[in-house]
């Protein structure tokens, strides 16, 4: 599997995993949380196999972010951390009730909460869209000249 197919498998994931949070976000806003940061951090893994780079373990934006440093080819394509720094609130206490002292995660997020990693995630998922669509053109091209 080429680079550019692992990164769009991994973005492809992260604007499926936003499409269940935007579904999800007036219902179930918890579950809507956990699946916008699920595509932010989809989203920020896709850079780093799009480079052909190792995938890093960590969930985490505020761990992800440095590492992008060794990936100067990614710089500028993702908002600054403290835009998007918020949806590592989203990754653990949206899931597990010993999170919240034995109450479920499902009475402690709110619209507002959904909104919020929504939209945080959307200034992940949304600008590397473009740049795949920008990949695939120029492979395109590329592809085109060799005939």
């Amino acid at each position: 599997m080429s680079a550019i197919e692992a990164g769009r498998g991994w973005l492809e994931q992260g604007v499926d995993d936003l499409s269940v949070a935007v579904t999800l976000k007036n219902s179930h806003p918890f579950a809507a949380c956990f699946y916008a940061q699920q595509a932010g951090e989809k989203a920020v893994k896709s850079l780093f196999a799009f480079f052909d780079r190792s995938i890093p373990r960590s969930h985490f934006l505020d761990d992800l972010y440095p590492q992008l440093a060794e990936v100067p080819a990614a710089e500028g394509l993702l908002p600054p951390k403290e835009e998007v720094r918020g949806l590592d609130r989203f990754y653990v206490p949206t899931r597990y009730p010993d999170a919240w002292a034995g109450d479920k995660p499902s009475r402690h997020f709110t619209m507002e909460d959904a909104d919020e990693a929504v939209n945080m995630a959307e200034k992940l998922v949304g600008p590397l869209v473009v740049f795949l669509a920008r990949l695939r053109e120029r492979n395109a091209l590329r592809e085109k000249s060799k005939v």
